[in-house]
């Protein structure tokens, strides 16, 4: 690459956007097998995430995984360490040993090339984003010993309002002493500073609060903070003939030096009163990790193994003392706020989580035609909570757990699979609108089935149908603005997946979820819950296509279109929110320097400006981010 040329893609890619680093043969669409979720780099597409799989939150339920091991994450692996994650769920969850009625979340750590290799990653967004990461690998000791370090720094400003300047760390070092052992070290952390909270909007009767402005500073200057994550760990994989190894050990934290919650609460469509939540320091750390062994024994042209699994964890929390700030009373959005007034906290409260269990789980393949496992765990869990000014309480829960799962081929292109699983997952913790902010919950018994089968054709197009049943109990703000638990959540429906590539021309993934959620009250219900849980909806579709534009070699365009079907915003199903779609478009253009590959990416998400209200609670609202141009530019040189 001249100077010059290498000058010029520069300034291209100074005006480019996402948070994480990107390869430049990075693409969500290409990369995914199914529609139900996969991150690649900063992309990410499908019907479930960390935060939604099948209506609920596998992240708050402590369903993560690194690598296939156990990790209770108080933060997840930030751009620096993870190179993209998988959601498993239906088919994509045969193969998973002790698998979650919620859902799994895995994360794959970066990964060094070998060779010593370098790459940058700069971008901006047209909101005011703009930030730089980059990766160096290294290898030593004939390749046994492989490093990358990767680094990140941006002054974010998202949809939501939120501002605030990052700088991300992370190091994943791979050492392979022998053949078929691996241990892995990493270590990574993101600091945010002169975080400007965004606006969250409460409504006073049962309609939405209006359209509002969207991604506007509505915080005063004085209301920032600081925060915080950090993640580190050990992995160890041994392969020795018929034994398998898998292990790892984590520790997790994140905090922040006070925190505030920006809400506007609603006295007619156009008029608020703008109330601030003040929280001094909290913080909230675990350290876990999960331990493996498998024995495989091919008898009578069956692969039979049977796994031994021991896991725990141990968190503590420190959180609450909040304070209430009245800004102002009745005046429009854009009123101006008062200097700042006196900061009193109060007392906070404490959590303390110590959990372990022991598995059991016995597998049989036969070939590709037939397999299935069975499984059951032991847990013990135990919360001790130490509320500001009241007594301390205890919440034992041991429970027995088991699943089964089968899989198997009714032709070359036809497959079933079925399952049902039984798990003990946490409730999350508080969200800082609630009385009991930040408030960590006990873990709860849940279970799931689900069945379907998939199609597949040639190789290039795959198919997906299945019917679940989940159920969990339902947790949300009461009528006194306490998050808890009000009763039972059941989501029954039927996911669709459907994954087609036509050779190197174009992509397409494709999903749709139907689904019935409802609340299951119980008996001494005082009659205000509705039939439906905030929140979910009963219809969300997306698609996504790739296009490779003929006769322009490494030209190629993008397209999504996401529907969300009528939601309920209220306990007592009187407030609700439309369906709405929003559309995502991208041009996307790879060529070869001197120096190397570089990848140009020029996309818009909401490309349409779709406007619509978020529920997040009863009554409490956030508006769906706005359109938003960015430039994306990675160099590997």
């Amino acid at each position: 690459m001249t100077f010059g040329r290498m000058v010029l893609t520069t300034l291209l890619c100074g005006i480019a956007a996402p948070a994480q680093t990107q390869s430049v043969s990075d693409n969500a669409v290409r990369a995914a097998d199914d529609a139900f979720g996969v991150i690649v780099g900063n992309e990410s597409l499908g019907l479930y995430g960390p935060d939604s799989v099948r209506g609920f939150s596998p992240a708050a339920a402590g369903n993560n995984r690194i690598e296939g091991v156990y990790a209770d994450l108080v933060a997840v692996p930030t751009g620096r360490l993870r190179d993209g994650a998988t959601v498993h769920i239906g088919p994509t969850a045969q193969g998973y040993v002790f698998p979650a009625p919620t859902g799994v979340i895995d994360y794959r750590l970066k990964t060094s090339t070998g060779t010593p290799a370098r790459s940058v990653n700069l971008y901006a967004e047209a909101l005011g984003g703009v930030g730089m990461t980059g990766d160096v690998s290294t290898a030593r000791a004939g390749d046994r010993l492989t490093t990358l370090v990767s680094t990140g720094v941006a002054h974010l400003r998202d949809g939501y309002g939120v501002t605030a300047t990052t700088l991300s760390l992370g190091d994943v070092t791979r050492f392979h002493p022998t053949q078929g052992v691996e241990v892995t070290g990493f270590a990574g952390g993101r600091a945010a500073f002169d975080q400007q909270p965004g606006a969250l909007y409460v409504a006073g009767e049962d309609e939405a609060p209006g359209e509002v402005p969207r991604s506007r500073p509505v915080a005063p200057r004085w209301a920032r903070s600081d925060t915080y994550n950090d993640l580190a760990g050990v992995l160890l994989s041994i392969d020795r003939r018929d034994w398998t190894v898998r292990g790892g050990l984590f520790r997790s934290e994140a905090g922040n030096n006070r925190s505030f919650q920006n809400l506007f609460v609603g006295r007619s469509t156009d008029r608020f009163n703008h109330l601030l939540v003040f929280a001094p320091a909290s913080r909230s750390r675990s350290l876990s990790g999960e331990l493996r062994v498998t024995r495989s024994v091919p008898w009578f042209g069956i692969d039979h193994g049977v796994t031994l699994a021991v896991r725990g964890r141990r968190a503590d929390s420190r959180f609450g003392g909040t304070q209430e700030l009245t800004l102002t009373t009745d005046q429009p959005f854009d009123a101006p706020t008062p200097w700042r007034p006196r900061l009193s906290p109060g007392e906070q409260s404490r959590s303390l989580v110590a959990q372990s269990s022991i598995g059991l789980d016995y597998s049989a393949r036969w070939g590709d035609r037939l397999g299935f496992s069975l499984g059951a765990q032991r847990t013990f869990y135990q919360q001790r909570l130490y509320p500001a000014g009241a007594a301390a309480r205890q919440v034992d829960n041991n429970a027995w757990t088991g699943y089964a799962k089968a899989a198997g081929a009714l032709t070359r292109t036809i497959g079933l699979y079925a399952s049902v699983i039984q798990g003990l997952e946490d409730g999350g913790a508080a969200p800082g609108f609630a009385a009991n902010a930040n408030q960590i919950l006990p873990a709860y018994r849940t279970r799931q089935w689900d069945i379907g089968t998939r199609w597949r054709w040639s190789g290039q197009i795959s198919l997906i149908a299945g019917y679940f049943d989940v159920e969990k109990p339902y947790i949300t703000t009461d009528d006194d603005n306490v998050f808890g638990v009000l009763g039972r959540e059941r989501h029954s429906g039927a996911e669709l997946s459907l994954d087609a590539h036509k050779g190197e021309r174009w992509a397409l993934v494709a999903g749709a979820l139907l689904a019935r959620p409802r609340v299951i009250t119980p008996p001494s219900s005082s009659g205000t819950l509705g039939p439906r849980p905030i929140g979910q909806p009963a219809t969300q579709l997306q698609i996504n296509l790739d296009y490779a534009v003929p006769g322009v070699e490494g030209l190629s365009l993008s397209g999504g279109y996401n529907l969300v079907g009528a939601q309920s915003a209220s306990t007592d199903n009187r407030a609700r929110v439309a369906t709405y779609a929003t559309v995502d478009m991208g041009v996307r253009y790879r060529f070869t320097t001197r120096s190397g590959p570089v990848s140009l990416r020029l996309y818009a998400t909401n490309a349409s400006n779709t406007y619509a209200d978020q529920p997040l609670g009863d009554r409490v609202y956030v508006p769906l981010p706005r359109r938003l141009l960015g430039l994306d530019c990675v160099m590997e040189l």
